[in-house]
């Protein structure tokens, strides 16, 4: 019985992913949150905040990057959000937005989102 012959190009990629996962596994930070100011002060604000890298593999549609077959890093977004409460039941919240996703971003701010609630 003939074993099947892998790819090399293939077998580099899936050990680099594999590689990546695990690394990504031990080093993944907690998420926490931050509230600046005494809690029912009035310059009281709740700060939340994420980041996000992704990893991009393509045999063709190479929009992002000329040479996705080897595999792209050229993804990741980070935001940022502010949350207070104004009064008993009025809540305002707006959420800060970044991505880098090959030639169509490069981590210009935007407002993401907003709510009065």
């Amino acid at each position: 019985m003939a074993l099947a012959k892998v790819d090399p190009a293939l077998g580099g990629m899936l050990l680099r992913l594999s590689t990546l996962a695990v690394a990504a596994w031990l080093v993944a930070p907690r998420a926490f949150a931050a509230e600046l100011g005494p809690e029912s002060g009035p310059f009281s604000v709740e700060v939340h905040a994420f980041a996000g890298q992704g990893f991009i593999v393509t045999t063709g549609s190479n929009y992002l990057d000329p040479d996705t077959k080897h595999g792209s890093f050229q993804l990741s977004d980070v935001g940022v959000n502010f949350t207070k409460n104004l009064v008993d039941k009025l809540r305002v919240g707006i959420q800060l937005f970044a991505q880098y996703f090959g030639p169509t971003g490069n981590y210009n701010a935007r407002a993401d989102w907003f709510y009065l609630d």
